[in-house]
């Protein structure tokens, strides 16, 4: 990933990066250095963070690649969901009933706590008064997999990282207004990311995007 050489070609392996770029974009990238961009949609899913797990040791420790500044990014929509569960059985939530459970992780300051039990509940026909230790691995999966919906997974764009080249073998149907208004608005773009993420980074580091520019 740190090799200035391009990145090899082939589909992408396991993530091992991931960090924001711009507004609703992430960047993930694998240990080769191929790279893939993830914008729009619902924050949940541009991070693979189903339960919208905040940053932090813990999120690490349940194999987080990066965060957005304040929610953690998986490397992939199970890992998400197995953070969850993993959450749901740390020593904080082991010994709770599954609504106690619902209310501390989604506290009512911040959330509709009783809707949100509630529709536990009905997803996954579990009684809110169960306790959690007496549930099957299956239930918390079934547990996670609900928690994810509630905090509204939705799928946006997925695609490689690196600008549109509009003029290459667009032939003459683009114009030159047209194209000129495509590059300012990439370059709009491009001058609108934080510095650290459009300058040349201090050795030994390698800032990818600057990378990308030349392999495109």
């Amino acid at each position: 990933m740190d090799s200035p050489a391009p990145a090899p070609a082939g589909a992408h392996g396991p993530f091992v990066h991931a960090r924001a770029i711009a507004p609703k974009t992430i960047l993930y990238t694998d240990a080769d250095g191929r790279d893939e961009i993830r914008e729009v949609g619902s924050r949940s899913w541009r991070n693979c963070n189903a339960g919208n797990i905040r940053k932090g040791d813990f999120s690490i420790n349940c194999g987080a690649i990066g965060d957005d500044g304040s929610f953690a990014i998986f490397s992939d929509e199970e890992s998400g969901k197995a953070a969850i569960i993993a959450l749901l059985r740390t020593t904080a939530y082991i010994k709770l009933t599954l609504k106690q459970a619902i209310f501390r992780y989604a506290p009512p300051n911040e959330n509709q706590s009783e809707d949100y039990a509630k529709f536990i509940r009905d997803k996954t026909s579990i009684a809110l008064t169960a306790v959690l230790p007496d549930l099957k691995m299956d239930d918390f999966r079934k547990i996670a997999k609900s928690i994810q919906v509630v905090e509204g997974w939705k799928p946006g764009t997925i695609r490689p990282n690196g600008p549109p080249a509009p003029l290459i073998g667009a032939g003459a149907a683009i114009g030159v207004a047209s194209a000129t208004q495509n590059w300012m608005a990439i370059a709009r773009r491009e001058a609108a990311l934080p510095t650290h993420e459009r300058n040349q980074w201090p050795d030994p580091g390698e800032n990818p995007r600057i990378l990308n520019y030349f392999k495109v």
